[in-house]
């Protein structure tokens, strides 16, 4: 009994499977910098880009694999039953030990599902845990976090949170260097009240967060939130706003679902944004100023 087989789509199969893997991961981390980071300091990679890597290593793996079986087979159109028992029985079984269960074992237990990160000590004391250098799963097991009036260091980290809801900042003094792009993946409220910021920060993911809240900064322009779709609430008292020109601007383009509240008291509103751009907003965007 002969089997029809193609080595040629095989081998292109193998190579397409290469090919997408290599864009993939590219996609993924900019540059190979940035891949052999993810490789070598799990912090420097949140978990889902650990584990998507990982998902990417066993298509590469599959990949050469096909490669190999298409390489193997012989030129012509079709092989007996006895060759494909013989190769199954003795090539694939070492080539799948070799190029896929070995390394993927490996990689297993080098990346496993709660990889350790480093946070600043004065935040590990903050959120009492008992070392600087927790393992993910521990940190995901925050949902409301409240650092208001701490002296503390913060970095980036909150990308860890992944249950993490509610971000009270109030009163930190963070400035504007760490929180340029602040990261949470389920953030839906946060607080960042009384600090000296000069803007709005950039949140990523932008699907969830509701209310965002920087009474009493020096904010000169609202910014960084024409992606935010689900917002309710932005609290903006007390800062330093004169014009609405470009923000009306973009909201006039904008097809919101819900009501946005935009509270603007304490600001210095010019009266040309009062009376020109003002008027000019969508109607589900109440303006409180």
């Amino acid at each position: 009994m002969k089997l029809p087989v193609r080595p040629g789509l095989i081998i292109s199969f193998g190579f397409a499977g290469l090919l997408i893997s290599g864009i993939w991961l590219l996609m993924l981390t900019e540059n190979f910098g940035g891949l052999f980071r993810c490789v070598t300091q799990q912090s420097s990679c949140g978990i889902k880009t650990l584990n998507t890597i990982k998902n990417n290593i066993f298509l590469i793996e599959a990949s050469l694999l096909l490669l190999i079986f298409g390489l193997s087979l012989p030129q012509v159109g079709s092989i007996n039953v006895r060759y494909a028992f013989r190769f199954l029985k003795w090539k694939s079984f070492w080539a799948v030990f070799l190029i896929i269960i070995l390394p993927s074992f490996s990689w297993g237990i080098y990346i496993n599902e709660c990889p350790v990160v480093r946070i600043d000590s004065s935040l590990a004391t903050a959120l009492d845990l008992e070392k600087p250098m927790p393992n993910i799963c521990t940190l995901s097991q925050f949902t409301d976090l409240d650092l208001s009036n701490q002296n503390i260091r913060l970095s980036n980290v909150f990308q860890y949170f992944s249950s993490l809801s509610t971000l009270n900042l109030n009163n930190t003094e963070l400035g504007t260097v760490w929180y340029k792009t602040l990261e949470a993946p389920k953030l839906k409220e946060l607080y960042l009240n009384h600090n000296i910021s000069h803007r709005i920060p950039t949140i990523k993911p932008h699907e969830y967060l509701e209310m965002l809240s920087l009474t009493h900064n020096r904010i000169v322009r609202i910014e960084n939130v024409a992606n935010l779709q689900n917002l309710r609430e932005l609290h903006l008292e007390y800062n330093q706003i004169e014009n609405l020109k470009a923000w009306v601007d973009r909201m006039v383009l904008k097809e919101l679902e819900h009501p946005l509240y935009v509270y603007l008291e304490g600001n210095p509103l010019s009266e040309q944004t009062l009376e020109e751009d003002v008027p000019r907003l969508p109607e589900n965007v109440i303006l409180v100023y």
